[in-house]
């Protein structure tokens, strides 16, 4: 297994030790199933790109799913239910009707900054989604520009290092929150 199928397949960990929990008999608190399903949608995305052979375009087609899932973890006070299906709205239209850089970089900026401003807010989840979501864009924008070139190894291992970071504290999280888990 190389580190390329590593990094594909890790997005799934989340969501995995959530169904190892589950089989148990101990069920973790919702926001942490809607996290580790956005967590998750990567794996899915990755795997279309890989089966298909396309380039980078499917992230067009997975990141609003995903920040969508990722927002429904937050309380209804924090971000309406409204505003989460207008998000996943635009930047669907969006996602179907441009397949450019700067498309691309908008999608991945907004998802990441409401993300990150949302989970100031909550209780739960608050590091892992930084780490995700704003050091993991940052890594991404910073990867973006080289997609294609031998220039992208050092940036594509620092993007998966926020990755593996952001799944290392959720597991954290959750581990913080056993309390709180149903017998």
């Amino acid at each position: 297994m190389t580190i390329f199928e590593v990094a594909h397949w890790s997005g799934a960990v989340p969501l995995l030790l959530l169904l190892a929990l589950q089989l148990a008999g101990r069920r973790a608190p919702g926001p942490y199933w809607w996290v580790a399903s956005g967590f998750a949608v990567s794996v899915f995305g990755d795997g279309i790109q890989k089966l298909t052979g396309g380039g980078s375009d499917v992230t067009f087609y997975y990141t609003p799913p995903q920040i969508a899932l990722v927002l429904c973890a937050f309380q209804p006070g924090i971000i309406p239910k409204a505003l989460i299906l207008a998000f996943v709205a635009v930047a669907g239209w969006v996602s179907a009707h441009t397949t450019t850089a700067p498309a691309e970089w908008m999608l991945t900026v907004v998802g990441g900054l409401t993300i990150a401003i949302a989970a100031f807010y909550a209780r739960t989840l608050r590091a892992p989604l930084w780490v995700y979501f704003l050091a993991g864009m940052l890594a991404y924008l910073w990867m973006f520009p080289v997609i294609g070139t031998e220039a992208i190894y050092p940036r594509w291992l620092a993007y998966q290092a926020c990755r593996w970071t952001a799944f290392a504290l959720f597991s954290f999280d959750l581990y913080r929150e056993r309390r709180a888990w149903t017998p």
